[in-house]
C-alpha cells in the first residue's frame, strides 16, 4: 500500500495522510475530492508520501506505532468513554 496526502497551495496546508493500493486508486479519490470542491480544485495537489506495510505497521520512515503510543481501545479508555 501507499501513503498519500493532498497539499493545498493557497492554504499552505497538508491534508491528513490516507492509504490507497496504488496511484490510480489514489487519483480516483483525489478526483472525487476535487469534484466535491470545484473552486479549490486548481489549488490542490496529490503527493505519494511513501509506502505502508499493513502487517508490520511500517512506513518508509519507520514504524507507525510509536513507543509509548496510547491504545484507544484499552479498557481504561473505553471506561472513560462510557462514563462521559
Amino acid at each position: 500500500m501507499f501513503l498519500y496526502s493532498v497539499y493545498d497551495v493557497v492554504a499552505e496546508l497538508w491534508a491528513p495522510p490516507f492509504l490507497q493500493e496504488n496511484d490510480r486508486s489514489a487519483l480516483r479519490s483525489f478526483e472525487q475530492l476535487k469534484a466535491q470542491n470545484p473552486s479549490a480544485a486548481p489549488d490542490v495537489k496529490l503527493y505519494r508520501l511513501g509506502t505502508f506495510d499493513k502487517k508490520a505497521a511500517l512506513t518508509d520512515y519507520g514504524p507507525m506505532v510509536a513507543t509509548g503510543a496510547d491504545e484507544v481501545t484499552s479498557a481504561s479508555v473505553m471506561k472513560e468513554f462510557e462514563n462521559a
